[in-house]
């Protein structure tokens, strides 16, 4: 989904002449645009069945960036909201970080659109501005949003011990994120507020618990360590 992790795995090749590398790097690269910025129409252009769609590919990049192997049969829309998707014995309520106010819709569209049309990857790169994304920033904003769902929206503390929060990182597309980890801060915090387990997941390739309770399902649990 981020066009910060395509472009900074593009460059990766080893042992091919470097002209053909270039090719293949350029080829990749514009493959991975295109694939990300598809992904990502569908997800803010989703509605009513389309939805569910969303929540599940959310919750399958997840598990495959926590390397969890699973068959797609596994995962299904509990009759009852919430959770969005049930997976084994997790219960994953999936909520989005972005940028308050965008047309994300049209913008991601349009993007896609020039990404389409591209021959090389400098034809995007004009259109984006690189900029970094430190874990901290993603866990204040996550620390946000836990705050406003325990007091608005799940104020009923055993449903939050029943919910594995997952939240879905996805900023201004116009900008190439790089994802930096580092130290992550307290997250007294989230076990404070009750909730099973927090996650995260960013782009489509990085995936992290940043909170598991002791009754959080076990392979959030051995992830989070």
């Amino acid at each position: 989904m981020s066009l910060g992790g395509a472009l900074d795995g593009a460059w990766t090749l080893q042992g091919v002449p470097m002209d053909r590398r270039r090719r293949l790097t350029s080829a990749r690269y514009l493959e991975d645009a295109v694939r990300d910025l598809e992904a990502s129409v569908i997800f803010f252009g989703a509605g009513g069945s389309q939805q569910h769609a969303a929540e599940r590919w959310v919750v399958k990049h997840f598990l495959a960036a926590l390397g969890v192997e699973f068959a797609d049969e596994e995962l299904h829309h509990p009759p009852r909201d919430p959770p969005d998707v049930a997976f084994r014995d997790a219960a994953f309520e999936v909520k989005e970080i972005g940028e308050v106010g965008r047309r994300r819709h049209d913008e991601y569209r349009e993007a896609l659109a020039r990404a389409k049309a591209a021959t090389t990857p400098a034809e995007l790169l004009e259109q984006f501005t690189r900029e970094d994304l430190p874990i901290e920033i993603v866990y204040e904003r996550i620390f946000a949003a836990t705050a406003a769902l325990a007091t608005r929206k799940y104020t009923d503390e055993r449903t939050r011990r029943g919910l594995d929060l997952l939240f879905y990182v996805n900023l201004n597309p116009r900008k190439l994120w790089t994802f930096i980890d580092g130290e992550p801060p307290s997250v007294a915090v989230l076990a404070r507020e009750g909730w099973r387990s927090v996650s995260f997941l960013h782009g489509d390739k990085t995936g992290r618990v940043i909170y598991s309770s002791v009754t959080a399902p076990a392979f959030l649990s051995a992830a989070g360590r």
